[in-house]
């Protein structure tokens, strides 16, 4: 939440594990942060999924995460695609893979869960239409689950190596889906950090430094003035 922008929609991965005493619960143990592109309606995600097998070992991909700036009771069609096409794609999503939306609504964040049902998968992973209200989409293709919030689990977030994940503002031109990359334990950078968008901190540097410059100037001037190294300016009387 605090890595994140109000309206540009971001995402991370969920790893997390069964407690030994109830196989029905999953406990989320890792944020995995991946490099990513987003806009106010979806976020496009790299083809490879996160690698470590350190960080990651005996844990299992439970679902992803991500942001949207209104509330809905379902699923968007663009979520519905992203994760039908991930577990089409990728053996490790399984059919209780699910997405956590995080809606900043007014004055407060909202949290809930959703799993596809298999119309939902089987629409979402043929799905070709990214606009708002694609053909065939209808709200009963993802079904809400149990979300439960606690204090007594500890975990951990994951970021790229060198530790930018934000391709969507400064780095646009540098995103790629086949975009590689490898994981460290890490806190993420904020959604407008520095690293995220270098070449608007070096036209304002520039800009410093030229007025920097231009001050420096009128100072050199203005002492010249009061040293008298302004003679030639000034009229002799007796001449």
């Amino acid at each position: 939440i605090t890595s994140a922008d109000l309206r540009t929609q971001v995402a991370a991965y969920l790893y997390g594990v069964s407690p030994p005493d109830n196989k029905q619960v999953k406990e989320i143990k890792a944020v995995v942060w991946v490099p990513q592109r987003g806009n106010n309606n979806t976020v496009e995600l790299p083809t490879q999924l996160p690698r470590d097998d350190f960080l990651l070992k005996d844990l299992e991909l439970l679902g992803w995460v991500k942001t949207q700036a209104l509330e809905l009771p379902h699923l968007s069609p663009t979520d519905v695609t992203t994760q039908a096409k991930l577990m089409s794609e990728h053996k490790q999503w399984g059919p209780s893979s699910i997405c956590i939306t995080c809606s900043f609504t007014p004055g407060s964040v909202s949290l809930s869960a959703h799993s596809l049902t298999v119309p939902g998968f089987e629409w979402g992973r043929k799905n070709v239409d990214n606009s708002a209200n694609p053909p065939g989409f209808n709200p009963n293709m993802s079904e809400r689950v149990q979300l439960l919030l606690s204090d007594r689990i500890l975990g951990m977030t994951l970021v790229p190596e060198g530790k930018v994940w934000n391709y969507g503002i400064g780095l646009t031109q540098m995103w790629s889906p086949n975009l590689g990359y490898a994981m460290t334990l890490d806190t993420p950078l904020l959604f407008w950090a520095e690293q995220h968008r270098p070449a608007a901190f070096l036209s304002v540097s520039f800009t410093n430094l030229l007025l920097l410059f231009i001050s420096s100037d009128k100072a050199l001037q203005f002492a010249n003035l009061e040293t008298g190294d302004d003679s030639a300016d000034v009229e002799n009387s007796f001449a």
